[in-house]
């Protein structure tokens, strides 16, 4: 299994969509098929994009009992954490295992985070050895609580540490969180850096996260393979959820929700700025669903002269639930000092869900 799915994730180079249509994930064909799909949040995504899209990919079955329905991976460079949202097609046991060890239901990630240069070797099926490859392991939830990320190293020793799985050492590890079919955990974006120390995800270097996610039954594969590119946010935006209200409490069975999206003037202390008129209306997505706004108006919301953006959303379709304790509003807005035509925003803030107290 080891063998098998590191070649693929070196050969492959982890392209795709984001979300299995009915259990099923085609292989793009032409860059129509690619854009509206994937996540493009720099100009270096969207060249690997192109490069990534000619190389085939192990589909979903939509036979499959155990498989993906939507994952997705968010780098948020401004908090320095990664967020994981996976939602299966049945409630997954991370907590059973077998008598050999094995655990009932598990996954595991392969991510490769090539910049520029490291486009050009994966694309082509060479090795690239500047920035680590990882696994992040589903599988080690019911020994620790925790899902572990190790860096892919050929001659670690496992000897001692049982969780290894023949793969390399632990870089991090993240609590879990479940609701149902649905899993979500962070973990630091530090593991991307290179062994200098180096953060290719700063400074518009051409960052971008690459990944496949297998699923496992007691160790076994499902036989599904689900790939995708990380979605990058490398600008911090003040987002007001609920405006007038402090306590930020939905209520999941209300209609509506605001969301206001201020604009800001830089100062002498805080030298960030935003004109939120600038924002790419088509690119917003909001809550775990990343619902779409139903309504969006310009207006000035806090008498300071400036327009604003307010936002409306159904909050059926955010798809909150218990486990969410913050919400993320993402977007692109012109980025020239980051190097890109645009770049990604999340905007967060924090909320309780009714009935979770």
């Amino acid at each position: 299994m080891r063998a098998a799915a590191l070649t693929c994730a070196l050969v492959l180079g982890m392209s795709a969509s984001v979300e299995a249509q009915d259990g099923q994930v085609a292989a793009p064909k032409d860059r129509s098929q690619v854009w509206p799909t994937v996540p493009i949040d720099s100009d270096a995504q969207r060249f690997s994009v192109e490069r990534f899209a000619l190389l085939s990919e192990t589909p979903q079955s939509g036979e499959l009992d155990f498989r993906a329905t939507i994952h997705d991976l968010l780098v948020d460079v401004p908090r320095g954490e990664a967020v994981v949202d996976l939602r299966f097609s049945q409630v997954p046991d991370l907590q059973s295992y077998d008598e050999l060890g094995r655990q009932s239901h598990s996954f595991q990630y392969f991510v490769s985070e090539p910049n520029w240069g490291a486009f050009f070797l994966r694309s082509r099926g060479d090795i690239e050895t500047v920035f680590p490859l990882l696994i992040i392991q589903g599988e080690e939830v019911h020994r620790s609580g925790q899902v572990a990320i190790r860096e892919v190293q050929a001659a670690y020793d496992c000897s001692s540490d049982p969780g290894c799985g023949g793969w390399g050492p632990p870089v991090a590890a993240s609590s879990i969180h479940q609701d149902g079919k649905r899993v979500v955990f962070t973990f630091p974006i530090s593991v991307f850096d290179s062994p200098d120390g180096s953060k290719p995800y700063v400074g518009g270097s051409g960052f971008a996260a690459h990944y496949f996610l297998e699923l496992y039954q007691f160790g076994s594969t499902t036989g599904g393979v689900v790939q995708g590119i990380a979605r990058l946010g490398t600008v911090a935006l003040r987002i007001d959820v609920k405006p007038g209200d402090s306590s930020n409490l939905i209520d999941t069975s209300e209609a509506r929700l605001l969301v206001d999206v201020p604009t800001t003037f830089a100062t002498e202390a805080d030298p960030y700025f935003l004109f939120a008129e600038t924002i790419n209306i088509k690119t917003l997505k909001f809550g775990p669903n990343q619902a779409r706004p139903v309504k969006t108006r310009l207006r000035d919301v806090n008498a300071d002269g400036a327009l604003d953006l307010r936002l409306t959303f159904q909050v059926s379709d955010l798809g909150l639930s218990c486990i969410d304790q913050e919400v993320r509003l993402t977007g692109e807005i012109p980025d020239s000092a980051q190097g890109n035509r645009r770049s990604l925003f999340v905007g967060r803030a924090p909320v309780r869900v009714a009935g979770c107290e």
